[in-house]
């Protein structure tokens, strides 16, 4: 039986409170990263569903500070169960001008790319398309 679970989104947040209500009886604490203070494009949809899952998980990841003080003024939440890890880099205009500089060797300049969640535009795959256009192999 694991000590804690750690979820980093909820797809049904109906179903997935049902889970955690599973889960919290079994004594196993529960992680939530709260990547926005709600789901995308979905108004109020689910704002009793969050305020719940909120209240239940024992620990709450925020990724800004701005996201910790929305769930606490909107929530209620007490600030001490929300821990503020930043998402690391967000403005993608900031290395605009950062040329690619790949290493010497033909394995080492052999690049991956990868993309996992719901493609949106606050995403700014776009820029990250444009940035690949530059680069030289």
């Amino acid at each position: 039986m694991p000590d804690l679970v750690h979820f980093q989104w909820f797809k049904v947040p109906k179903l997935d409170l049902f889970f955690i209500k599973l889960i919290k009886r079994k004594n196993i604490k529960i992680v939530f990263t709260a990547h926005n203070v709600m789901p995308h494009n979905t108004g109020n949809k689910y704002f009793y569903d969050f305020k719940k899952i909120y209240e239940f998980v024992n620990r709450i990841v925020a990724r800004t500070d701005k996201t910790k003080e929305e769930i606490i003024s909107v929530f209620g939440i007490n600030s001490n169960k929300i821990q503020v890890i930043p998402h690391g880099i967000l403005d993608l205009n900031a290395y605009k001008n950062t040329p690619f500089k790949p290493k010497d060797t033909a394995k080492d300049k052999e690049v991956v790319f990868s993309m996992l969640g719901n493609l949106g535009g606050y995403k700014e795959i776009d820029s990250l398309i444009d940035a690949w256009s530059g680069f030289n192999y």
